[in-house]
């Protein structure tokens, strides 16, 4: 069973640890790290404050997902180089040189993997305006959000699949394309957030940006579809509000308490989850 103290500097789980350490400068705040802390604060404090190393676990679904996104990047840049978008038979090239035979148990196990990552990849550009101009492709980009506990400062960090300048009928708008491999299901905040790291690019393309239209596309590459979000000032301000708050208690947070799921690689509690809703039992995980 694993130790409550399995983690980089030895902490019991019940003793308080601040979000920003002492002498901590810069803080970098990214919608997956919101995501994580509203689904179990104890993964914050280990992934991101303790920096826990959890063990390497080979994943088939997330190593499919890992290199149709590779593909996908190799693609988009193609595409902001005025290159035409690879073919299938290119594709599978490339995700043949990702993919090792020996975690298949038969050869057609392993052409039947291939061939969803290339499927997956071909829709990739399905929902995209082909004569859009590529302005970043997978590029992180932060913006200060404020001075944080002790002196440190705050950023907004994001790294978007894909970002376009597309034009319609009534003008230029950017959208900003995030490819999904798994389950469907839209998390507004990341939009939002999304709008708010990238305005000093609209400054530079747009005379208000305030005004600027902004698109933020789910593409499920898995179901063929996608979804879009019209990025209003009206919208974000509305989300914005929770969004800061949920800042708010992240920089409040000292107990972090768990909340453990099977997904998660990080947690000692993992084959122990009832453990986390018992306080009477942590001594005997501190033991």
């Amino acid at each position: 069973m694993h130790s409550a103290r399995d983690s980089s500097n030895g902490f019991s789980i019940r003793q308080p640890v601040p979000f920003v350490r002492a002498g901590q400068v810069k803080v970098n705040i990214s919608p997956t790290l919101l995501k994580h802390y509203a689904q179990c604060p104890h993964r914050v404090r280990l992934q991101y404050i303790e920096r826990v190393v959890h063990p390497r676990v080979y994943n088939h679904f997330l190593s499919q997902g890992l290199i149709a996104h590779d593909l996908l990047r190799f693609g988009a840049t193609c595409l902001k180089r005025h290159l035409p978008y690879p073919d299938d038979a290119h594709l599978f090239r490339m995700a043949n040189l990702r993919v090792s035979a020996d975690e298949f148990p038969t050869p057609e196990a392993c052409h039947g993997y291939v061939e969803q990552i290339v499927r997956w990849v071909r829709r990739g550009p399905s929902s995209l305006d082909l004569q859009a101009e590529v302005l970043l492709v997978e590029k992180f980009r932060s913006r200060p959000f404020g001075g944080g506990d002790g002196g440190s400062t705050t950023s907004l960090l994001f790294r978007p699949d894909l970002v376009l300048r597309c034009k319609d009928g009534d003008g230029s708008f950017v959208q900003v394309i995030d490819y999904k491999t798994g389950s469907r299901f839209v998390d507004d905040d990341v939009g939002v957030i999304a709008r708010y790291i990238l305005k000093p690019l609209l400054r530079d393309l747009f005379a208000d940006p305030s005004t600027a239209r902004v698109s933020y596309t789910y593409v499920w590459l898995e179901h063929g579809v996608h979804d879009d979000r019209d990025l209003t000032i009206e919208f974000c301000e509305d989300r914005w509000t929770s969004i800061t708050a949920t800042i708010d208690r992240l920089y409040a947070e000292t107990a972090w308490p768990p909340n453990p799921t099977k997904l998660c690689r990080y947690c000692p509690y993992n084959g122990n989850a009832c453990s986390a809703y018992r306080p009477e039992s942590l001594a005997e995980l501190d033991a």
